[in-house]
């Protein structure tokens, strides 16, 4: 689409800085606002914005803000995984989006990216955002796999299975048993990230009679829980219902959400078993 004067002369004034040069709060008040009528929405605190930022390995300094009459505009948060990276969050305010200022801060970073050897930059998109994946399919990107999440609703009054057995786990532990553990991973499920959200949530093992396994796990603000990270051996469905109960109990929760799982995973079989309802896709470009 040939682009308009009107639109070659604002991409003329506006201007690209690295993120770091930025507060944190200004960084995370333009997300929220840019997020804010997205279907996913983000709505970072500060805190939460730094522990995903050592969490993700968001690299500031590669990072990329857009400026125009010095008014923040837009921003793009890279993950730096050398030779490996990942755009966490881009998005421009919805007054001046189709304007093309995009693709100043996607070039800006995939033209810095290649002078300096990276090989690969993923990132993530859902899949009925059919403008968003049209463009970054103009940039060369791809389609590589489907990340899938899930909420269940849990009766916290019901009984557990007796013979499945869980307790608190150390750090160290967890991340030990999910080293051992093969399975599909992507990014924020990686065991990079998990060693990097140390203290960040609640470490589980449990055990039954085919094994034991771990569980990373946290807590929302709406009396629901989280699955970070999950794995064992011949985890069935009954073992897994009563995981989940006996975590609901513990925190009081009305349901558990699991996000971004890659397609293949074991665990999504046992969701769907357990009526889970699957609350949209994303794929994976690269």
């Amino acid at each position: 689409m040939r682009e308009t004067i009107n639109s070659v002369m604002l991409k003329n004034n506006v201007r690209l800085e690295r993120a770091h040069i930025l507060d944190v709060r200004e960084i995370v008040q333009l997300i929220d606002e840019i997020f804010i009528d997205y279907l996913i929405p983000i709505k970072w605190r500060e805190d939460e914005f730094l522990l995903d930022l050592k969490e993700n390995s968001i690299d500031l300094s590669l990072s990329r803000a857009a400026l125009l009459n010095g008014e923040l505009i837009g921003i793009l948060l890279l993950c730096n995984r050398y030779p490996i990276s990942r755009i966490d969050v881009m998005g421009i305010k919805k007054k001046l989006r189709g304007k093309g200022i995009g693709g100043l801060l996607l070039n800006a970073v995939l033209t810095e990216e290649k002078k300096k050897g990276f090989e690969k930059m993923i990132l993530e998109v859902i899949s009925t955002d059919l403008k968003v994946i049209e463009f970054y399919t103009r940039y060369g990107f791809h389609r590589k796999r489907k990340l899938l999440s899930y909420i269940i609703n849990i009766d916290i009054h019901q009984r557990e299975n007796s013979d499945v057995s869980v307790i608190p786990a150390s750090f160290e532990e967890t991340i030990h048993k999910a080293r051992a553990f093969e399975q599909v991973r992507n990014w924020q499920r990686s065991l990079r990230s998990m060693e990097l959200s140390r203290g960040r949530y609640n470490y589980s093992s449990f055990f039954d009679e085919r094994g034991e396994g771990y569980i990373i796990w946290g807590k929302n603000r709406e009396r629901g829980i989280f699955i970070v990270d999950i794995g064992g051996k011949e985890i069935d469905i009954d073992t897994f219902k009563s995981i989940l109960i006996y975590l609901a109990q513990q925190s009081n929760a009305r349901y558990v959400t699991m996000m971004n799982i890659p397609e293949g995973h074991f665990i999504i079989p046992l969701l769907k078993g357990l009526d889970a309802r699957e609350l949209f896709t994303q794929y994976e470009m690269s």
